[in-house]
């Protein structure tokens, strides 16, 4: 309960810290539950900002689409929600394998599609979130440091087997290379490689 609250304190702040410019704000929204997080968060710390979301789908596409938590997330957030779809054909497959990675989100990394609707505000908003790295924060994609840490921090046998499952199934990975992780750099603590980093 007191790490929930702790990070919901550092998320707010963290969030408070991008909105402080007051300028509007375009927020990827894509209806799922990393998206609308970041949303709730920027209404809180900036509850008099403009804000803008964008909801992208492809045409005729049933899957991915999650227009109907979209709209529950935006309304309840006070947000206009402007909802684009596009069409997978459109997809400029290259631009996904080199994208062009910036230390300020800009309108230009909207999408990957060749073209984007007219109506995109872009003049005048100062910022573009969204809820990417969420997988992250979630641990849905956990890496094998999760598991090495329950063996450092001297959890049980079963504890620290049940945990190696947990990442192995997240991640659709064989246990043994998370469970040899585990051994290497949390029982035996030889220095981690970096692809053990959380």
């Amino acid at each position: 309960e007191a790490a929930a609250k702790r990070i919901r304190i550092e998320t707010i702040a963290a969030a408070g810290a991008w909105a402080r410019g007051g300028g509007p704000i375009v927020h990827q929204l894509s209806g799922g539950l990393d998206s609308s997080a970041a949303l709730a968060a920027l209404r809180e710390s900036a509850p008099e900002a403009r804000i803008v979301c964008l909801n992208e789908r492809p045409l005729n596409a049933p899957e991915g689409d999650e227009r109907r938590f979209a709209r529950i997330a935006a309304g309840r957030a006070g947000a206009e929600l402007l909802e684009i779809a596009f069409d997978p054909a459109s997809i400029d497959y290259a631009a996904l394998r080199t994208p062009e990675l910036t230390a300020k989100p800009s309108i230009a990394h909207l999408s990957f599609a060749t073209a984007i609707d007219p109506e995109v505000p872009g003049d005048g908003f100062s910022l573009m979130t969204t809820g990417k790295g969420g997988d992250q924060l979630f641990q849905r994609s956990a890496p094998p440091a999760v598991a090495v840490e329950a063996a450092r921090h001297g959890l049980s046998l079963r504890a620290c087997i049940d945990a190696a499952l947990d990442v192995a199934l997240r991640n659709k990975s064989s246990v043994w290379g998370v469970l040899g992780a585990q051994v290497l750099h949390g029982l035996l603590r030889l220095p981690e490689r970096q692809e053990f980093s959380a």
